[in-house]
């Protein structure tokens, strides 16, 4: 029988047969070498793009009947996770500026009170936030600042202008499933995390009627039935809500760790360019 080597001669001219490795050490300079490009064409050196690798076990080995995550993986699990989140939540476009560290109070006793009950919040002493005022007072910085503060503690929010709230699950009607089904929709309202409703009673009543009353009744009145963060803003008075819906005032100013505030400060841009 032929060795290799002959074989090789064989079906190589000269020139390829040089290259070939003959000794033990061309050999296995050869195998670091392929071993070497093989690990820089790998994104993950550790799982070397497996996406999984074996634990050590009690005696300091790799225990080979079993397998978990690279961390390459859970990584990314935690990025596409942290983006379904962003997605879901929906903040209005160009406010990134809007965050708990930069809203000013500027020495306004009720804008510290504001300020505060949102850190009451983040720590679950405060369950279910209001703030009622006449329109630019800060309310929805607060609003988009709590949810971005929920985000970052890896927890769902969502935020929701109560307007477009309606007119979304009326348009979801006309899909049957999927997570643009009002089912799906209702549901997510129901059960998230954090439900920034913003803008309570602006005008709604004038176009969705007992129907979108009867919707926003029913979302605040689950989300306070089983303690789900709610953070509440309107444009609207405590007497003037309580025409509207007693239901929602009571849950308003009832549930379990509750607060109403009142902002009466100046308009909240007026503060932030005197701030600057």
């Amino acid at each position: 029988m032929n060795s290799i080597k002959d074989v090789l001669r064989e079906i190589l001219p000269a020139e390829k047969l040089a290259q070939v490795p003959q000794t033990p050490e061309e050999i296995a300079q050869a195998k670091l070498r392929l071993h070497s490009k093989n690990l820089a064409s790998v994104k993950c050196p550790i799982c070397r793009d497996g996406g999984f690798v074996h634990p050590l076990g009690e005696n300091n080995r790799p225990d080979y009947t079993r397998i978990i995550d690279c961390r390459c993986v859970a990584a990314k699990r935690e990025a596409d996770r942290q983006a379904r989140y962003m997605k879901l939540c929906e903040l209005p476009e160009d406010t990134e500026d809007r965050t708990l560290e930069t809203y000013r109070t500027m020495g306004f006793e009720i804008l510290e009170e504001v300020k505060q009950a949102a850190l009451d919040m983040l720590n679950g002493e405060v369950t279910f936030l209001s703030l009622v005022s006449d329109v630019d007072r800060g309310k929805t910085h607060i609003a988009i600042a709590l949810c971005r503060k929920w985000l970052a503690m890896k927890r769902t929010a969502k935020y929701v202008y109560v307007p477009l709230l309606l007119h979304e699950l009326r348009q979801a009607f006309k899909y049957k499933d999927g997570e643009n089904s009002y089912d799906y929709k209702f549901e997510f309202y129901l059960n998230v995390q954090l439900l920034a409703l913003d803008d309570l009673f602006r005008e709604y009543h004038k176009t969705e009627g007992d129907w979108g009353m009867e919707k926003l009744e029913t979302i605040i009145d689950y989300r306070h039935i089983h303690g789900l963060p709610t953070i509440i803003t309107s444009n609207k008075g405590l007497d003037e809500i309580d025409m509207l819906s007693p239901m929602i005032r009571s849950r308003m100013v009832r549930s379990k760790n509750s607060r109403v505030i009142g902002i009466d400060s100046p308009e909240y841009i007026t503060i932030k360019n005197k701030s600057k």
